[in-house]
């Protein structure tokens, strides 16, 4: 049963029951999607974040959103609660799965599809102002060394067909009158974000785990084949990959970044784990 948890005993009845601007939120309880409710409480809005689970729920409150309980792939109560004003559809990341196979990414893409389906869906004949959907870089597959911009199109790759139906079915939205904004995300350096999850917690957990010529043998040293076996092809695929993005253009409306490289987002991650 689907319900909307609120942090007073008042009846919540929806983004309507308010003169403020009402932004919702997908993956609310994601890094990104936490770090987009601060930014919008501070901004007076009423923030809305969809979450699946009691415990994320708890964090998006303390964040200052209204924790909608749900899941994107069932349709259900929270798509009441998606009629805002503003709409940041963060969907969660395919690679959080453990291994990744051709068959899998097929699965994966169709259940993006869906997930879009069922936010788009209910807020087609809204009063929304804008949509924006937040996409993996991942579907540009192998760039070269030469950087990119948006206007480039995506090469074909095993993870890069994960998002091909996703975007594709974006287009049809946008001929369709709907106000959607694709961005696509790059890398995001941060405490809490994956960086800390996925990269830095494992390897320190793992230690050192076999020993060859009396030297460590750490994660990042894995042979290529290994790391097909422990992921599979399509992600191994993806890590070994040459990307390179231009921000010119994001740069340009005014945006900079917290952790413009790879060494102060460590630095950065590092240092909360010292706290």
């Amino acid at each position: 049963m689907l319900s909307v948890v609120t942090s007073s005993l008042a009846l919540h009845t929806g983004p309507m029951a308010t003169d403020r601007q009402a932004t919702f939120v997908t993956g609310a309880d994601g890094f990104v999607g936490t770090e987009l409710i601060k930014v919008f409480v501070a901004r007076g809005h009423q923030v809305f974040g969809l979450t699946p689970s009691a415990e994320a729920a708890y964090r998006l409150r303390r964040a200052g959103a209204v924790p909608v309980m749900g899941d994107l792939l069932e349709p259900g109560q929270w798509q009441d609660e998606a009629a805002a004003d503003w709409i940041f559809h963060l969907p969660p990341h395919a690679a959080c799965v453990s291994r990744v196979t051709r068959r899998r990414a097929r699965s994966i893409a169709r259940r993006l599809v869906l997930m879009d389906a069922h936010l788009v869906d209910a807020v087609a004949d809204g009063a929304t102002k804008r949509i924006v959907h937040v996409a993996d870089t991942g579907c540009y597959g192998a760039t070269g060394p030469h950087p990119i911009t948006e206007d480039a199109p995506p090469r074909s790759s095993a993870w890069g067909r994960c998002f091909t139906p996703v975007l594709d079915r974006l287009d049809g939205y946008v001929i369709a009158g709907l106000p959607i904004v694709t961005a696509f995300s790059g890398w995001v350096y941060g405490n809490g974000s994956w960086l800390r999850e996925r990269v830095i917690e494992p390897v320190i957990a793992a230690g050192t785990f076999a020993r060859l010529a009396n030297r460590p043998l750490r994660v990042w040293r894995v042979p290529a084949a290994t790391a097909r076996f422990v992921v599979g092809p399509v992600l191994a695929d993806s890590l070994q990959t040459d990307a390179v993005f231009s921000n010119l253009r994001l740069r340009g409306i005014g945006f900079r970044y917290r952790y413009p490289t790879l060494e102060q987002g460590l630095q950065q991650v590092l240092g909360a784990l010292n706290e």
